[in-house]
């Protein structure tokens, strides 16, 4: 059995972690299907679904500095809670550009918890077996990736895409709930320039390239994924669920 300490540093930050993810996928695989149904332009949709990640870049160092010296605790909250705003007004907006500042909330709540809550969890993790720790750490992420649109794919066969957007929005409520006992750690003292260095090192700026080039993968798999087994193949909603299903499996198979 866990202790209360174990459950707040290996426990909650990984159930965080796959049920913010669940949620997330839960509703955005769809999202540029609901997006062309209220009469987005292809080009529209994919501004928007770039504004998340645009977003996060420009504030991913910001973030890292703000969670070494904040508590990152009250940063996974804010995070969530941005999150809950964002899934809340897709519902409520019906044009573009009521959605653009939508977006851009959307991509600071996503990016501030993860951030945060990796922090966190690096932070209180201690040493010995940390591979494993991250490891799980993914796996977690990797179930709610695939369970997400998998239990989305089987509702929407009867239900709107709006429902489900309420859904998503209730079930963030758990989560900011569940982030209040997250274990309260200390910011630490940094130097700046440690992260210029960083920045300079020639094998840290190969991982950026890295996470570049799959940054590019993951962008036109939100925005053309779903359009493409929706309206190329002939999918249903069902059978949409079961593709990302079959993702989740083989990742998890080497995760």
């Amino acid at each position: 059995m866990f202790s209360r300490e174990q459950f707040q540093i290996f426990g909650l930050p990984n159930i965080l972690f796959f049920g913010q993810l669940f949620i997330l996928q839960f509703f955005y695989m769809f999202l540029p299907l609901h997006l062309q149904e209220i009469g987005l332009a292809n080009w529209q949709i994919g501004l928007l679904a770039g504004l998340i990640p645009i977003t996060a870049m420009i504030l991913s160092i910001p973030f890292g500095i703000f969670a070494d010296r904040i508590v990152p605790k009250h940063l996974v909250i804010a995070g969530l809670v941005l999150s809950a705003i964002f899934v809340f007004g897709l519902g409520q907006a019906k044009g573009f550009f009521e959605m653009v500042p939508l977006f851009i909330i959307g991509g600071i709540g996503m990016q501030l918890f993860y951030i945060s809550l990796f922090s966190l969890y690096y932070k209180t993790i201690g040493g010995g077996h940390n591979s494993k720790k991250i490891a799980l750490v993914e796996m977690s992420r990797v179930l709610g990736y695939g369970l997400g649109p998998f239990i989305a794919g089987l509702l929407l066969v009867s239900i709107g895409f709006l429902v489900l957007l309420n859904m998503a929005f209730f079930a963030i409520i758990p989560l900011i709930l569940l982030s209040l006992f997250l274990k309260k750690t200390k910011g630490i003292e940094f130097d700046i320039s440690q992260y210029k260095r960083d920045l300079g090192n020639k094998k840290i700026q190969m991982v950026f390239l890295g996470y570049f080039f799959l940054a590019l993968h993951f962008g036109s798999e939100e925005v053309s994924h779903a359009l493409f087994l929706k309206n190329v193949i002939g999918l249903d909603f069902a059978q949409m669920g079961l593709v990302f299903l079959w993702i989740m499996a083989v990742i998890l198979v080497f995760t």
